[in-house]
């Protein structure tokens, strides 16, 4: 948590009610319109999201507000520290972590190692994130680098981030037009008899109850049923724990996480997706990523093949389950994944699925500019 900010918890003898209600009652100085201003703008947070003003709380929801709100000053005359900024103004700290974590760069990309648990952006909870940590990078024409993806908070591994705008550009096409590929290491509760395949029921997004969202898998004929498919190779099992090389062809939001709890073979320490065991840390790790470089037009493109060691929470699991697996393992896994992967794109013909999926990319991208 930054030092510009204080949490404040509801006391469990504070009966439901309105956010903003509760605001003036906590904070005397603050006015109604300051406080629809900084909800606007994300400053006021509850449980790590976005609310309204009228946004219902209840005994034990955490409200995240400025410091200067405690004080007599206006929210005009204020400057609020944005998130995108070093918060710490430590830059060379940011920079030295980012240097620690990079296992690829050239002239336009970085590859970074994202540990688990480290935010992608903000909004998860915490007001420290890779993102805000990418200002420090900000080259000489005034560009900071760009995400090119994202991964989930608790997820490990590659993630592709641009040096320069024609490059988050061409990182943006690569993606679309599925010539980056990723392929997932994962293990999880059980034992999965199927040797490969591919998961391929739709999903559809749910609103929660403090407006957290979550994902499941619904009927294709459902309301609002998206396209999604994930392939998936065994690379070993034990009698309790299973792991799983996974390669996503659609990228819903926590798709894997999503496909593989839906089967009934939770991923070990997905607590939100149906891991009840005692608590670990999501073993979900984003092992090797495959984009091709930047090259002149009408050449064979060129692919640069970047690969993320396991994190030691995963390794400690399979060592405790009795199971080995090296390099040699993994790539030979890798191989026989793109059969598979091939196959069922033939079965299941998806290159027509193809043409859906793209009118629903750009359905939303006309939803969000309407927003």
């Amino acid at each position: 948590m930054s030092e510009n900010f204080t949490p404040i918890t509801v006391p469990e003898t504070e009966p439901v009610g309105r956010l903003d209600r509760y605001l003036r009652a906590a904070i005397p100085n603050v006015k109604q319109s300051e406080i629809e201003k900084l909800l606007r703008k994300k400053f006021i947070r509850l449980n790590g999201g976005r609310a309204g003003a009228d946004t219902r709380i209840s005994p034990g929801d955490e409200i995240t507000v400025p410091n200067f709100l405690f004080s007599n000053q206006s929210v005009e005359n204020v400057s609020v520290p944005r998130e995108n900024k070093p918060i710490a103004n430590d830059i060379k700290a940011d920079q030295d972590f980012l240097r620690s974590i990079t296992i690829y760069e050239n002239d336009d990309f970085f590859v970074f190692n994202k540990p688990s648990g480290l935010p992608v952006q903000g909004g998860s909870g915490s007001f420290d994130h890779l993102d805000r940590a990418l200002e420090s990078l900000r080259n000489k024409k005034n560009f900071r680098p760009s995400l090119a993806h994202r991964l989930d908070k608790d997820t490990s591994g590659c993630l592709l981030v641009a040096k320069k705008r024609a490059s988050a550009v061409y990182a943006g096409e690569k993606f679309r037009d599925r010539s980056v590929h990723k392929y997932y290491i994962t293990v999880v509760q059980g034992n999965f008899d199927s040797a490969s395949g591919v998961f391929d029921k739709p999903m559809t997004k749910l609103s929660g109850n403090r407006g957290f969202e979550t994902v499941r898998c619904v009927h294709p004929k459902d309301e609002g049923a998206l396209p999604a498919y994930s392939f998936y190779y065994r690379l070993a099992r034990s009698e309790t724990r299973t792991v799983l090389m996974l390669q996503p062809f659609t990228g819903r939001t926590h798709q894997l996480r999503v496909h593989l709890s839906d089967a009934g073979f939770p991923i070990v320490g997905d607590g939100k997706y149906g891991y009840r065991e005692q608590r670990d840390r999501l073993h979900l790790h984003s092992w090797r990523l495959d984009f091709p470089l930047q090259i002149e037009q009408g050449k064979q493109p060129e692919f640069i093949q970047v690969k993320a060691p396991l994190p030691d929470h995963m390794r400690a699991t399979l060592e405790r389950e009795g199971m080995e697996i090296d390099g040699k393992m993994l790539d030979s896994a890798k191989e026989m994944l793109d059969i598979v992967a091939e196959r069922e794109m033939k079965r299941l013909n998806l290159s027509a699925v193809e043409n859906l999926i793209e009118k629903d990319v750009k359905k939303n991208v006309a939803t969000k500019r309407k927003r």
